[in-house]
């Protein structure tokens, strides 16, 4: 392509010379501005030559977006054979699980045969038998460590649960402990307990027990209970039997 350009324009300025060479001799030729025809077309065609190569590349990103797409379809179509295959080795091992039973009692039964001719052609297949119930058993056995190993964790997350249970029981207790005597703590205090404070009924009792994920820490805190403004917190301070510790 930049090669036909060059030429384009080498062919522009022979014409344009041979133009001007022609007014030089011959005095009639006095359309001199024809002398740039030659120019304009060649721009011309160098910016349709540009434009055709955007379209270019326009087309070509529109086919890269296609071959996207189409990894995206195939890395779906990939993941659900993946977990197909999945659902196939589990009910393989369903399968194992069955054969297992089943073959050890075809063990038993071949075992219980009362005819020495019969148990010697049963050898071979007894013997089969039992070594695909060890693989099976090594199977079972590995999933059996992965269940207990899992049973370990599930016991250590449990003994954590409990020590903190038990860390929260013992800092609840020192919060009691910590209120002066005569005082109501809103933080630990029962539902029946929290009714002798002033403006507190059953309603207002249950949201603060419910609220206490976030305790309160001071009396502005208690307009978090519905109904409790800045004027029933005044009155329930004057009352002065709250204890936020």
């Amino acid at each position: 392509m930049e090669k036909v350009l060059f030429l384009l324009v080498v062919f522009a300025l022979f014409v344009m010379l041979g133009y001007w060479f022609l007014t030089k001799q011959y005095k009639g030729l006095h359309n001199k501005r024809l002398l740039f025809l030659p120019l304009i077309l060649c721009i011309g065609f160098i910016a349709g030559c540009g434009s055709g190569q955007e379209s270019v590349s326009i087309e070509e990103m529109q086919a890269e977006n296609k071959d996207l797409q189409l990894s995206v379809a195939e890395i779906e179509e990939e993941v659900e054979e993946l977990l197909s295959k999945i659902e196939e080795y589990e009910e393989l091992l369903d399968e194992r699980k069955e054969l297992i039973a089943t073959q050890e009692k075809e063990i038993e039964s071949l075992s219980n045969e009362a005819s020495l001719e019969k148990l010697e052609e049963k050898d071979e297949e007894i013997a089969q038998l039992k070594k695909e119930i060890n693989s099976n058993e090594a199977d079972l056995e590995n999933n059996n460590v992965t269940i207990q190993s899992l049973e370990k964790q599930v016991k250590k997350l449990t003994e954590a649960e409990s020590t903190a249970q038990v860390t929260e029981t013992s800092s609840e207790l020192e919060t009691e402990s910590s209120c002066p005597a005569g005082t109501i703590s809103i933080n630990t205090a029962s539902f029946h307990e929290l009714q002798g404070i002033h403006q507190i009924g059953p309603d207002r009792a249950q949201q603060i027990i419910d609220m206490r994920s976030s305790p309160f820490s001071s009396y502005s805190s208690l307009t978090r209970i519905s109904g409790i403004g800045d004027k029933r917190v005044v009155e329930i301070e004057q009352q002065g039997i709250i204890c936020f510790d």
